[in-house]
């Protein structure tokens, strides 16, 4: 979200300069220029821009619908953030109605702005004028706790627990907040990465893969469509707009997880699949149910998806890939220890074709 600008934007200066016919200069800064246009929301937002440069606030998500754009802007390991609606006015004649209630992800700590501006006629008498002027322009502007154009309306949903409801919100406004995840997903959070970050204690985790031998790894990561329905009549997981995986297993989902890293393509039908419900992480909880020996491996990550599901959903995505690989890698590592030390103890190539032995080969 970058917070540019150049003179006589902000102005409303509504053509172009002529930089070789103009002979009259822009208004200087000591004058009326901080009452110009748009200018003294403009310095909030710059303060804004650089509190989310110094804050860390590094990851990035924005919606649209019809001419109103949200945009949440957030710390990846905090999670605080800065939630903005904007209300864009590209064609006078826009929808001059009001919008739809947004509901906010966390929990709003405060305001940060609420401005709107109205521009009462389009036309210049700039030959009146000794200076480089835009047009009239009405700024409103509040930054204290009350908004006129807004208010927040407290909900049930335990994830979106307060709303946006508008007032009086025209093409160009604008209203930002900042937010905070609720403090039972900020605990999921900590446990998840007490479990998860490298150098957490591996002794849950060994347990869990103990009894399991080179077939249950089989159903764990691989088993094409055929032999999934075969088994358990379930077949692979299908994506809606994207279709069905490769593998039932694991390794369907990381293969696929693999390719998005590349892209950070955070609008892919796999992740408005994971952002709408709980259906993938149910999946795979639900296939280990048909072979007992992965029973400890199903209760350890299905204590891991519990506190996946405490979180809101736009961090749904990120923390399942976290859970998925962790698993994932722990199960390839345990498949190498059961093999010969030529393997253990060879180059990723060997280990690499020995595992197509754990793929090709099941019951």
């Amino acid at each position: 979200c970058a917070s540019w600008s150049t003179r006589g934007y902000d102005e409303i200066i509504p053509r172009k300069i002529d930089l070789v016919k103009e002979d009259r200069r822009y208004v200087d800064w000591e004058e009326r220029y901080l009452e110009s246009g748009i200018v003294s929301a403009k310095a909030v937002l710059n303060q804004l821009h650089r509190l989310m440069a110094l804050e860390n606030f590094t990851e990035i998500h924005v919606h649209q619908v019809h001419d109103v754009i949200a945009i949440h802007r957030h710390n990846p390991k905090t999670h605080d953030g800065i939630y903005m609606i904007v209300r864009t006015m590209f064609h006078r004649t826009g929808n001059p109605g009001t919008p739809a209630p947004i509901r906010i992800p966390g929990k709003v700590q405060k305001l940060i702005l609420a401005a709107t501006v109205r521009v009462p006629q389009q036309t210049l008498e700039e030959e009146k004028s000794v200076y480089i002027s835009g047009l009239d322009t009405e700024l409103q502007m509040s930054t204290s706790e009350y908004s006129p154009w807004c208010r927040l309306v407290e909900g049930r949903d335990p994830e979106y627990n307060q709303k946006v409801k508008f007032t009086n919100f025209p093409p160009g406004s604008v209203v930002a907040f900042r937010v905070s995840i609720e403090e039972r997903a900020q605990r999921a959070v900590t446990l998840l990465r007490e479990k998860l970050t490298p150098g957490a204690d591996p002794t849950p985790l060994h347990k869990a893969f103990k009894n399991v031998s080179l077939v249950d790894l089989n159903v764990l990561l691989y088993r094409c469509d055929a032999e999934e329905r075969d088994a358990t009549g379930m077949g692979t997981y299908e994506i809606p707009a994207c279709g069905s995986l490769l593998y039932s297993g694991l390794q369907g989902f990381v293969s696929l997880l693999d390719k998005l890293r590349l892209t950070n393509d955070m609008g892919h039908p796999m992740f408005d699949n994971l952002r709408g419900g709980d259906w993938m992480m149910d999946y795979i909880i639900h296939r280990m149910d048909h072979w007992r020996n992965l029973d400890p491996v199903r209760a350890y990550t299905k204590g891991l998806f519990d506190l996946v599901k405490r979180l809101p959903r736009y961090l749904i995505p990120r923390y399942f890939d976290d859970v998925v690989t962790h698993v994932h890698s722990a199960a390839l590592n345990h498949a190498i220890r059961l093999m010969s030390p030529f393997v253990q103890e060879g180059s990723v190539l060997v280990k690499s074709l020995a595992l197509g032995s754990v793929q090709m080969i099941g019951v």
